[in-house]
């Protein structure tokens, strides 16, 4: 099944070629563009097979990927099979792969994924019974897979895991995730909340460590600097529900994440009499949303 989200550059016409060379192999949905998410969404609705896999439009997957994942599924009764990741960054010319666990296994440990795995909120490298997607869908944001990936794998009664980087994922330098001055960037918070809030209850803790550590990450990360007021309300937020993770407390880096909670942020609204604003808002632009010029009367209502 392919699905053309919109495209404008002569994709559609590829996708009709390769249904009308193939028509027992491919099958192509032309949509308007919706994004990733829906993109996905529309798939999912269309499939008829007992597995889905999703691979993205920049990205590629191995010969033998589906053909052992789908073995290790039959012979393992798991209702995910993962794999690793090799990640080609455009930009660097670097190319990665990291074990997602420690060792292949076809019965993971799924607290143990959910916790330390490497790429358990990946979309790509997996593949799924179509079961698994009765009650899911995709939203239209960005972190779509972070969104519900953490929540569906706490619900999975077997996971097994293929140690081959199967999944070529390609981070082009226009990666709506890479860049950080794009702000959909803010869906990230509603995906860390769905993901603890939706969580069933026996991988709870596993999920809220594995967000906790997330959210480290993520502010140790140069580009999401302009973000740390947004993430400490974050944390804020989610405080309790840290404090009340046996993993969070026991693990002395990630329970640092509660020493953000108390730290001072600068208003989110940052008023500016200065007539030349537009040179200078740069010095004061950090952990604000929104600068207001003004001349010399604030309207009421601020």
């Amino acid at each position: 099944m392919i699905v053309d989200d919109g495209s404008t550059d002569g994709t559609a016409a590829i996708c009709d070629q390769y249904c009308e060379r193939w028509p027992h192999l491919f099958r192509v949905i032309h949509q308007r563009n919706q994004g990733q998410g829906p993109a996905r969404n529309a798939g999912i609705t269309a499939a008829h097979g007992r597995y889905l896999g999703f691979v993205d439009a920049d990205d590629w997957v191995e010969p033998t990927m589906y053909a052992t994942l789908v073995a290790t599924a039959e012979r393992s009764h798991a209702q995910i099979v993962v794999c690793d990741v090799r990640k080609i960054y455009a930009a660097t010319h670097r190319t990665t792969s990291l074990l997602s666990l420690p060792d292949a296994t076809e019965h993971v440990a799924i607290a143990a994924y959910l916790k330390y795995g490497l790429n358990n909120a990946y979309s790509g490298n997996k593949l799924y019974a179509r079961s698994c997607w009765q009650k899911y869908r995709y939203q239209r944001m960005v972190y779509e897979d972070l969104d519900i990936l953490l929540d569906m794998l706490s619900c999975c009664e077997r996971v097994a895991y293929v140690q081959q980087p199967f999944y070529n994922y390609y981070k082009h330098a226009g990666s709506t995730t890479l860049d950080y001055t794009n702000p959909r960037l803010f869906d990230i918070m509603t995906a860390y909340q769905d993901a603890i809030e939706h969580a069933k209850v026996t991988y709870q803790d596993a999920v809220t460590y594995c967000v906790a550590k997330r959210i480290l990450i993520n502010l140790a990360t140069p580009g999401f600097a302009d973000y740390l007021a947004e993430f400490i309300e974050l944390i804020r937020q989610l405080r309790p529900t840290f404090e009340a993770s046996p993993s969070i407390m026991s693990d002395p880096a990630i329970k640092k994440i509660c020493d953000y909670a108390g730290q001072l942020t600068l208003p989110r609204r940052f008023i500016c009499e200065r007539e030349d604003w537009a040179q200078s808002w740069h010095q004061y632009s950090r952990n604000f949303k929104t600068i207001i010029p003004v001349a010399k009367a604030l309207p009421a209502d601020l």
